[in-house]
Parts: C-alpha cells; sequence; structure tokens
C-alpha cells in the first residue's frame, strides 16, 4: 500500500512523462490540490501548464483528464471515455486495471 503523498509524487512523476512523451506544444501540469481519495486509489487533475499556473481560462483544456493512482502499488490508471473515475477503481474494476 502507499501514501498519499507517495500517489502525489507518483501523478507528478506521470504528468512529467507525458510533457517528454508529447508531440504537443502544450505542456501539461498537475492541478494542486485536486487529489482526490477515492475506493482503491486516488483521482488527478492535469491541465495546461499555463492554466495552471496563470489560471487564464482561454488557457483550459477542454476534457477531463484525470487518471487514478492505485493505492495498493502506486499504478496509473488512465480513463479515456470521461466516466467516473470511482468506477474504475471500485473493487470489480481494479482487477483489470491493477
Amino acid at each position: 500500500m502507499i501514501t498519499d503523498t507517495e500517489a502525489f509524487d507518483i501523478a507528478e512523476k506521470y504528468v512529467d512523462q507525458l510533457n517528454i512523451g508529447s508531440k504537443s506544444s502544450i505542456e501539461f501540469k498537475l492541478l494542486k490540490n485536486t487529489q482526490t481519495a477515492i475506493p482503491g486509489g486516488w483521482k488527478f487533475y492535469y491541465n495546461s501548464a499555463t492554466y495552471v499556473t496563470i489560471g487564464d481560462e482561454s488557457d483550459f483544456l477542454m476534457g477531463h483528464f484525470k487518471f487514478g493512482v492505485s493505492e495498493k502499488d502506486g499504478q496509473i490508471c488512465t480513463i479515456g471515455d470521461g466516466s467516473d473515475i470511482g468506477n474504475y477503481l471500485s473493487e470489480g474494476a481494479k482487477k483489470a486495471f491493477f
């Protein structure tokens, strides 16, 4: 089991990796204070670094940019259909993702 602090560190590293692997000119940044405990782990949100840093709504990226970190082992769970990530980390879904 990992702690919420470890989950946050994993989340930051994940978003950093998104920036390294991205072919986009947009840099992503983890939204602070959005870490939410859910069954099976935590969910996090990210958006454009410009939006996160300055808060200008014109730099806000539309969509649900969220992912989960498993409390079991710190594995990342990405969600592509906009559903609530808690559904994916429920008891039945944990087996499929973690």
